[in-house]
């Protein structure tokens, strides 16, 4: 087993570990560009979110995976202004999983993520309804599933802690946007399992 997932000395003695499924805690920025007169172009805090991953050995399989996009803009043009309330859940499909090689400090996924992104905005203002602005009041909002690439995971040298590089997220139309998702992970358990 990688010095990065050993178990502590005691837990060792007794019998060594082969499966851990190590759960985090996940922060991230979304960055928007290509919006309507770049009036939402920018990076917003993202999150909370959760992963979890199974280590066995040098392999990785990320199991679950889900990410809370809650922000606000604030566009305006002219005279016009407005609030952008977004409020979204974004996440791996369940039951689907990715693979991937762990060489005790990174791990290299093979493939992307089946996902997901549903949620609403709520424009309130003068420029809600105006130059690609959405309408006025809440609109749903659900992105058609895709494959969402992942970079490698980098994780620190004491195996607590994460984070992912920059990634391409989707195109949408409507909205009008094209978006980045960086990301960063905590770990809050852990779980010896059998394989």
């Amino acid at each position: 087993m990688v010095a990065l997932l050993a178990l502590p000395a005691t837990a060792r003695a007794e019998e060594p570990c082969k499966t851990l499924e190590v759960e985090y805690v996940l922060a991230g920025n979304l960055r928007l560009s290509d919006t309507p007169m770049g009036q939402g172009d920018g990076t917003y805090r993202i999150g909370p979110g959760r992963a979890l991953i199974r280590f066995e050995g040098d392999r990785a399989r990320l199991l679950a995976y889900t990410m809370e996009q809650r922000f606000t803009i604030h566009p305006s043009a002219l005279f016009w202004r407005a609030s952008l309330v977004t409020n979204m859940h974004a996440g791996m499909r369940e039951g689907a999983t990715v693979d991937g090689a762990f060489d005790g400090h990174i791990i290299r996924w093979s493939g992307g993520m089946p996902y997901f992104i549903d949620g609403t905005m709520q424009c309130t203002g003068s420029l809600c309804g105006k130059f690609g602005a959405p309408r006025s009041g809440t609109s749903p909002i659900s992105i058609p599933a895709y494959t969402q690439a992942l970079e490698p995971f980098v994780f620190s040298n004491d195996g607590q802690t994460f984070t992912m590089q920059s990634t391409p997220g989707p195109h949408t139309t409507s909205p009008k946007q094209t978006s980045e998702v960086s990301v960063a992970g905590r770990e809050i358990k852990r779980v010896c399992v059998a394989p």
